[in-house]
């Protein structure tokens, strides 16, 4: 009789939890679904999907070197700075459409800049990336701009160099105030030494080149930008020399421009008379090398800036100091992602 009754009762709290665990349609909320997929981000800033792109999270599977690539949805920063949206200003919701019984294929996971159309793989501006390992039940992984697949050892060595400086005036004419305030350098002052540490450099054709700006802040809701030279290494020339206003003579081999020349470099931009007039600012960002010449994405910052300071009134001949934004607290961009499986 005793046996009876425990059979009962042992079926009875069976049969209360299995119904328990079903909604009003008998769905069952305690069966394992795969695919189902939770990212976390931080730092990423706020991009103008008409000018710098938007952002797109993927996954890379690998079947005996055989490799696709899979999107998991286009996303952007909200206003906050921080939530994801979705391209419509919604919060954002990532799915993958492949086949969950090949999850376990799964080894890396991007977040690249890309245009708004349709898109099968990657762009080269990869952001942030990381390997991706899986387990029974999960795909899991860490992204950050270090990793091969985004910037490499340039981005690793960025944790670490956190000053640089830069000199005001114009070797391309070699005159004296007030011409002189004229141009900028990444170098010390006699022009032989660079002004930040060749260990940050970055691989040509891997997606990445930095830019060195100088803006015009006299309005500060509508600063005007001047580039002051592309460069893979602070070491060497930047891309396009001395810049198209300079002097005639030779300039430093660091990055740098000279604006002595008038009318120059035009567009609607006023002459830069005094790089001390104590409203601009010099600052360092890394840009996607897709840009394309004389857009508006290649003629503005990219929202990954690196290094700043307001230049003030520093005068001709003398060092001034630059600042890693993200600094000793190590503020870049880094993502983390868990996929069941």
């Amino acid at each position: 009789m005793k046996k009876n009754y425990f059979g009962v009762v042992i079926f009875t709290i069976i049969t209360a939890f299995l119904l328990s665990s079903c909604d009003d349609s008998g769905v069952n909320h305690l069966v394992h679904q795969n695919g189902i997929i939770t990212f976390t981000q931080k730092n990423l800033l706020p991009l103008n999907p008409n000018v710098d792109g938007v952002y797109e999270l993927w996954l890379r599977l690998d079947s005996s070197g055989i490799q696709s690539w899979y999107s998991l949805g286009k996303f952007n920063i909200g206003p906050d700075g921080k939530s994801m949206v979705d391209l419509n200003g919604q919060p954002m919701t990532f799915t993958y459409n492949g086949d969950t019984t090949k999850l376990s294929w799964a080894n890396y996971v991007v977040v690249s800049i890309e245009n708004l159309n349709v898109n099968f793989a990657p762009s080269s501006a990869k952001i942030i990336t990381g390997p991706v390992g899986a387990n029974q039940d999960s795909v899991y992984g860490s992204l950050y701009i270090g990793d091969a697949l985004a910037l490499d050892a340039g981005g690793r060595n960025l944790y670490t160099v956190w000053t640089g400086h830069f000199t005001i005036q114009t070797p391309t004419t070699g005159a004296a105030e007030p011409e002189c305030l004229k141009g900028i350098w990444l170098s010390n002052v006699a022009g032989d030494a660079s002004g930040l540490d060749p260990s940050i450099s970055l691989i040509p054709g891997n997606g990445w080149v930095y830019e060195a700006w100088v803006a015009d802040s006299s309005s500060p809701s509508n600063p005007i930008y001047y580039s002051a030279g592309r460069f893979y290494n602070p070491a060497a020339p930047d891309l396009d020399g001395t810049g198209p206003c300079a002097g005639p003579n030779a300039g430093f081999n660091f990055p740098g421009q000279d604006w002595v020349q008038p009318g120059c470099p035009g567009n609607g931009k006023p002459d830069i008379v005094s790089l001390a007039a104590g409203y601009y600012r010099y600052f360092i960002t890394i840009e996607p090398e897709l840009e394309v010449a004389n857009t508006p994405a290649f003629n503005t910052p990219f929202p990954f800036f690196i290094y700043r300071q307001y230049i003030g009134f520093l005068g001709c001949r003398l060092l001034g100091n630059l600042y890693n934004i993200p600094g000793p607290n190590k503020l870049f961009p880094d993502a983390k992602i868990h996929i069941t499986n």
